[in-house]
């Protein structure tokens, strides 16, 4: 095992602190004390850069088969020039939750928001899809420029374009068709007016899953249990064709041939979520053949998904030809046998590899053979084969950054690990020259994750409903380490096997707290096993029995061979993990030798709770744990919770209390933050929609270790809709960062009565942002204590480093030497740019290692840079260039 220089560790932290104090009152360079205003931090994503995530809106442009469009269901749209080779962020909006993609004739491109498949619930523990605000549309012709069309605004619930599923347009009249959640809308005037064409005696404000439109201009949309068709798209012109599938239905995609209108493909999906049929009729819809039936055992594409995941596309160079997504891809060619042509269980490599769950499909118009699949990995290319008539397949996600991570956790060593939707458990070495890409260590959808800073190589990740690994090689050697025990209790308590949904909340929580007590009481044991006596201040290895890890002691006295010696073990890794009725603690994370001793040491009022939050005390003697079902709990005196009759609530000896603090019954607790300087200091959010305007999404106490603490409503002028994530940032507890369905927002001052949020998403976007952390923890060389990550769903990590604390040595050195000049300067720096065509952060410390100026730089084409410093105190300054994973800095003298 490495050696701790914990002894340096705190000498720095010490000597930091005191450098930063000497600066509290100097008013202008002093964090602690400056306001925190919109737009002041400045994020940088940090990748994955190679995993996409679940997209449902993919287009070709009919002019040139090399530009694709491609949006993620909440990272906004992507563009690529090279066929998909490569992808670059072409817009974002105001709402990035995006479900549909149309260009009409004249270049304009439409998308249409909110995700009806995903069933939105506002909740950041297993919740991924969000509610739409309408309809936006390029301010130009093929222009990354968007506008809400005033029209399609949502105001409520019942708004038509709640979700807007599909979107189609005529070529040849531009009229505009809508599928949305109110039934079929158009438009004739560029979406400036819409309508719902179907009569009275239909179903009108059913929900419209898809709609599609031939080259003659005839139009199909699949409504409810049924399919509409018109000739034109006009108002009152749809009728409703025939139905051989009847009542039981939860969606319908169909498919036209393009240049056969009368050629159309259905796929309709039952109550269950599973094939009820596959269909095609070649006289436009009067007649139906059914061309795959539902119900059988060997032909189960969809495997109760097929409401969240369905897609069909027809051949335009050949109407006999489709594909069908569900889980996996199937080609049929009519009068033939379904094919199963992918494979999500094949290893990534594979030719034949698609990832799960397939929701779009679309075929080049111009190219034969080239096929496009947006599904919950990202966007995949098809390629026909022609001699051996298969499709193979290519990952094309490079660039295309649009992960939805649930959780995040960084260690000090600069390395990240997060769970994602239905894209694994990820790792961010960091340490590489591709340093934005990931590594998987666990797949499928990833849960709560935690990452060691005692042990660089020991990381924790889950599945969700609580299967729980852990890891001491950064991934490798995987093992569950849950203690018999602990399953028996667990299951006593009303749950099933880890791994069920009665086992824990679909994210169980997970949080780790490691570091040194000095004031421990724990001991360990050395025994000399050599053949000569150690003497006065030789250095010896010792191993703690609790976390297993290894730490240096100096002997003051001598040891004959043979001899032992009980010293302090001032070293804890305490692991926390919410499951059903109960919250259990071990202190044996690092011991590999078997599964760990695990204390059981809160239970919530009854069996059926179900933890999903939790936060812990800078003093380690306070849990805060939140529920499902809007209860609040405080678990007490953990400092005194060492073994099985101290720490266990089943003990007559246990020290350890749980009391039920706040209950906001049926709302989910989606997070609780403690201010690291005050454990009274405690703020928890709220998810869920709501209709009313008053209803609070932020409460914070003052007294939360009392006997009977109060929460206050601090919701202020925040926008009203869910919040996921929370953060009081270390250097100013009274600053406030709130993760929310539209970004991150911020307060510098959570104290008055009402709080003024304003939106600090620069470089980031109104993305999701479901976890918020700030890297605490202090190693001799740590590069990003500070640090502030947050995990977006939608668009990966993103870092901000306006709170990063540096020393003088983490810069200079000849291998990251920025040129600056004039130097010394008085009001002006120029800096040679060597970053680039990525966005970076200039930031500029005080030789105390304290922030003083930090902007982002997006437009980065210039040879030079200029930075202002004529506001700075004369004296010595680091200047620093930082993304994209490269850092370059320089001293340079104001005068």
């Amino acid at each position: 095992m490495r050696r701790l220089e914990f002894l340096l560790s705190v000498v720095l932290i010490m000597a930091l602190s005191l450098g930063i104090n000497a600066q509290s009152n100097k008013g202008k360079n002093n964090l602690k004390n400056s306001p925190l205003k919109s737009q002041q931090l400045q994020w940088i994503n940090v990748g994955p850069t190679n995993i996409g995530s679940r997209t449902r809106a993919i287009m070709v442009d009919k002019n040139n088969s090399s530009i694709i469009y491609s949006a993620s269901v909440s990272g906004g749209i992507w563009k690529s020039i090279s066929g998909g080779t490569s992808w670059s962020m072409f817009a974002t909006t105001d709402n990035m939750f995006i479900s549909s993609l149309i260009i009409d004739k004249d270049g304009y491109i439409y998308f249409g928001t909110g995700e009806y498949f995903a069933s939105p619930i506002g909740d950041n523990n297993g919740g991924s899809g969000f509610r739409g605000n309408g309809i936006y549309k390029s301010t130009t012709p093929n222009g990354s420029e968007f506008e809400l069309l005033s029209s399609t605004q949502v105001t409520g619930l019942t708004s038509p374009f709640l979700y807007t599923n599909d979107l189609a347009v005529n070529l040849s009249t531009n009229k505009i068709f809508a599928a949305s959640n109110k039934g079929l809308q158009v438009s004739d005037d560029g979406g400036q007016t819409w309508y719902n064409p179907i009569g009275t005696s239909g179903f009108p404000t059913q929900p419209c899953y898809d709609v599609e439109v031939a080259n003659d201009g005839t139009v199909y949309a699949a409504i409810y249990r049924y399919i509409y068709k018109s000739s034109n798209g006009d108002d009152g012109s749809f009728v409703q064709l025939s139905n051989p599938w009847g009542t039981a239905v939860s969606r319908i995609e169909i498919a036209v041939m393009p240049t056969n209108s009368n050629i159309i493909y259905a796929i309709v999906i039952d109550n269950n979520g599973n094939l009820s049929g596959a269909y095609r009729s070649i006289n436009g819809g009067e007649n139906w053949e059914i061309i795959g039936p539902g119900g059988s055992a060997s032909f189960y594409p969809f495997n109760q998904q097929g409401f969240y995941a369905c897609a069909l596309a027809v051949d335009p160079f050949d109407e006999n030809h489709i594909l069908m997504g569900g889980i996996d891809l199937w080609e049929y060619h009519y009068g033939g046998n379904w094919e199963q042509i992918s494979s999500s269980l094949l290893d990534e490599t594979s030719l034949l590899y698609l990832h799960s769950h397939q929701h779009k499909i679309v075929f080049d118009p111009n190219v034969e053979g080239v096929v496009y699949i947006a599904n919950d990995g990202g966007v995949f290319k098809g390629i026909k084969d022609a001699t051996y008539d298969i499709f193979t397949f290519n990952n094309a996600n490079r660039n295309y950054v649009t992960s939805l991570f649930f959780t995040l956790a960084c260690n000090s060593y600069n390395q990240l690990m997060g769970g994602t939707h239905n894209n694994g458990t990820v790792l961010l070495p960091r340490q590489t020259i591709d340093s934005t890409k990931a590594v998987k260590f666990l797949y499928g959808t990833g849960g709560y994750v935690a990452m060691s800073n005692l042990d660089k190589d020991m990381i924790i990740g889950s599945y969700p409903y609580g299967e729980m690994y852990r890891s001491n090689e950064f991934g490798g050697n995987a093992q569950t380490f849950y203690s018999s025990g602990l399953l028996a209790n667990v299951k006593a308590l009303g749950g099933g096997d880890m791994g069920s949904n009665t086992f824990s909340s679909y994210l169980a929580p997970i949080l780790l707290k490691e570091g040194y007590d000095w004031n421990s009481t724990d001991s360990a044991t050395f025994v000399n096993m050599n053949d000569t006596t150690l003497l006065v201040g030789d250095t010896i290895m010792v191993k703690s029995p609790i976390s297993g890890l290894f730490f240096n002691y100096i002997l003051t006295d001598s040891l004959a061979p043979g001899d032992s010696i009980k010293v302090q073990d001032y070293l804890y890794a305490n692991l926390f993990v919410g499951l059903r009725g109960s919250v259990w603690m071990t202190r044996g994370l690092h011991d590999y030798s078997g599964a760990p001793k695990w204390y059981r040491v809160g239970t919530t009022a009854t069996n059926n709770e179900y933890p999903q939050c939790m936060a812990l005390s800078s003093d380690n003697n306070y849990l805060f744990v939140g529920t499902s079902g809007g209860k609040v709990y405080r678990i007490s005196n953990l400092l005194n919770a060492k073994d099985s009759l101290s720490a266990d609530n089943r003990s007559i000896y246990c020290v350890v209390s749980t009391d039920l603090i706040y209950n906001i019954p049926n709302r989910p607790i989606t997070s609780i933050s403690v201010n690291p300087e005050d454990p009274n200091k405690v703020i928890f959010t709220v998810g869920g929609y709501s209709a009313s305007p008053t209803t609070p999404y932020v409460y914070y106490s003052t007294n939360a270790t009392a006997d009977s603490p109060t929460f206050i409503n601090k919701t202020g002028n925040l926008p009203k809709y869910p919040v996921y994530a929370s953060l009081f940032v270390k250097e100013n507890p009274n600053i406030i960062l709130l993760g929310t369905e539209f970004g991150i927002y911020s307060t510098d001052n959570i104290t008055v009565s009402s709080p003024q949020w304003s939106a600090d998403n620069e470089g980031l976007g109104n993305v999701p942002v479901y976890m918020l952390t700030q890297q605490d923890f202090y190693n001799q060389g740590s590069p990003n204590y500070g640090v502030i990550y947050a995990a977006t769903h939608g668009r990966g990590i993103f870092a901000n480093y306006k709170y990063r604390m540096v020393s003088i040595d983490d810069f200079v050195t000849e291998e990251n030497h920025l040129s600056v000049y004039p130097n010394p300067a008085t009001d002006y720096i120029n800096i040679v740019n060597k970053m680039g065509n990525k966005p970076f952060t200039v930031s500029i410390y005080n030789m105390n290692g304290q922030l003083v100026y930090v902007k982002l730089i997006s437009d980065n084409s210039n040879a030079t840079i200029q930075i202002p410093v004529s506001s700075l105190n004369s004296g010595t300054y680091i200047i620093s260039c930082q993304g994209n994973d490269k850092m370059y800095s320089s001293k340079f003298v104001k005068e």
